[in-house]
């Protein structure tokens, strides 16, 4: 006779709390049957959770100096992004300046008017770069076929006074997608940490632009690169004396809900790898497929509910799985509450007990068909987690 699994005293005292039938069946053993059922209360932050894989996979690219900071106050996740757009923070213009044409030969106290010394648009301008600002490619691999609903960016250009002759022109380097003229402006951002906890929308100032198609753009493309093309020229006639030290800075704030609606083909959210369970073991704390503790023999079904404060995940479907493909175990299970519930039926019960299906370390995603919509709320908690077993067992008090 096998003796009991490690876990059994656990099982038997969950079944004595919740008052299942104890059958003897003779003085040496006890019998065990029933469905018992046990909640337990759980507080997991899944905003965070999310929030935290998102924030990870916002990498900052090969040029930008990026900070994301997570916002307090709206109802959505949000994070507000600081990007400095050019490579050394601010850029030096009082040589390109002196360098244009015919800017030597004006007479004392006349303005260089770009109207009446342009030979060529190109002989006004002054700089000019590709920069890689944001690597979405981890938020990519994690957010499978979603893309950002809204998202807003301010931009601030600054600078001495020259700053209000020129023009700076942010694009996405192609003839017909993203571009933007700003002239005559010269605004700095004032950027403070404390932004992430006072504001529920964009900062106030700069130049609204909307950048909801550049960044799915990079999102969706091969190596997730945002990028941007600039373009410093002279839009108006200014004083020869303030090409001396001029200077200009262009900073980029994004405000970025976590509220996102799923592509043609649908989308995924991956939930982190330790979600439910201890990384790459069996859920079930079991060392190996084989032994006295066989699942089969005690577990013909479970039940498993986590129980949540809202509900971002109705509408989509379930999906844990475990193995590879060719040992693979797929449980789904439509979403329509503030729950995760799913069940783990007797012929998967009979796979998790198998070898070629041990270990049994299930991994969790959402699914949301084509338009269906996700957005992950400041507060996002697990509330109880709930587990129901249809059980049978017989249990050796002699030990034999």
């Amino acid at each position: 006779m096998r003796k009991a699994p490690l876990f059994l005293p656990v099982i038997a005292a969950i079944m004595a709390v919740f008052a299942c039938s104890l059958n003897l069946s003779m003085p040496e053993k006890i019998q065990i049957k029933g469905s018992p059922a046990v909640r337990f209360a759980a507080n997991m932050n899944l905003s965070d959770m999310f929030s935290d894989m998102i924030e990870d996979g916002l990498t900052s690219g090969s040029d930008g100096d990026m900070l994301i900071l997570p916002c307090t106050q709206p109802n959505t996740k949000t994070f507000i992004i600081y990007i400095s757009l050019f490579k050394d923070d601010e850029i030096e213009l009082d040589t390109p300046l002196q360098e244009l044409p015919d800017f030597e030969d004006l007479p004392e106290g006349v303005e260089f008017d770009p109207g009446d010394y342009m030979d060529t648009p190109e002989d006004l301008i002054l700089a000019q770069d590709d920069v890689s600002v944001i690597n979405f490619a981890e938020v990519k691999e994690l957010l499978q076929g979603f893309e950002f609903k809204e998202v807003t960016g301010k931009l601030y250009i600054s600078g001495t006074e020259v700053v209000n002759s020129l023009r700076f022109n942010l694009s996405d380097g192609t003839p017909t997608g993203f571009n933007k003229d700003i002239t005559g402006f010269n605004e700095a951002c004032l950027f403070t940490e404390k932004w992430a906890e006072e504001l529920t929308k964009p900062p106030s100032g700069g130049r609204e632009i909307d950048l909801t198609d550049l960044i799915n753009n990079a999102i969706n493309s091969e190596n997730g690169e945002l990028n941007f093309f600039y373009e410093i020229s002279v839009n108006d006639s200014f004083h020869p004396s303030l090409a001396d030290n001029a200077k200009m800075k262009a900073e980029l704030v994004l405000w970025l809900p976590l509220d996102f609606i799923a592509g043609d083909d649908g989308a995924d959210i991956k939930f982190p790898e330790n979600f439910f369970g201890d990384g790459d073991k069996d859920l079930f704390g079991r060392e190996s497929s084989s032994g006295s503790d066989s699942l089969t023999d005690i577990f013909e079904s479970l039940r498993i509910k986590i129980d949540m404060n809202t509900s971002p995940f109705a509408g989509g479907t379930l999906t844990v799985k475990s193995g590879s493909e060719s040992s693979e175990i797929l449980i789904t299970a439509p979403l329509n509450s503030n729950s995760l519930d799913f069940g783990i039926d007797d012929a998967n019960m009979t796979k998790i007990n198998s070898a070629d299906y041990f270990p049994f370390v299930p991994k969790f995603k959402v699914h949301f068909g084509k338009g269906g919509e996700l957005k992950i709320p400041v507060s996002f908690m697990t509330t109880a987690v709930y587990f129901e077993a249809k059980m049978k067992y017989t249990y050796d008090l002699a030990g034999d």
